[in-house]
């Protein structure tokens, strides 16, 4: 087993608020998360695929019941996230349009927002 295999995948949550279509979920993205290595050895930065990953796994947990993620749009990374700085994900659900919006917040700043919209795949 590799070390990457080994190694923690979701970040540490520290406080969940929800209200009607809307949760925000407190997070600390330890140094050891998997998404962090090699990315970047001399500075770790949280890579996008990454935070991604962790809408589709949030929204799945409190929105999407068995939705899949089918098109990503308005996708924009404005900040670095780097470890160890808290950060609020907030994932907004539109059950009309089968879509989470999403945010990660967190010292005054943006760091990355977008679209993620649900759906079914046809095979």
């Amino acid at each position: 087993m590799s070390h990457w295999e080994e190694s923690k995948i979701l970040p540490d949550v520290t406080a969940v608020r929800e209200s009607e279509g809307v949760v925000e979920i407190d997070l600390v993205c330890p140094a050891d998360l998997m998404q962090f290595q090699g990315h970047f050895p001399e500075q770790k930065i949280m890579p996008g695929v990454g935070q991604l990953d962790w809408v589709a796994s949030f929204g799945e947990k409190y929105f999407s019941h068995g939705l899949s993620v089918v098109e990503v749009s308005q996708l924009k990374y404005r900040d670095l996230m780097f470890p160890d700085v808290p950060v609020t994900l907030i994932i907004t659900y539109d059950g009309e349009k089968q879509r989470l919006r999403f945010s990660y917040e967190g010292e005054g700043k943006v760091y990355s927002s977008g679209i993620v919209k649900l759906g079914t795949f046809d095979v």
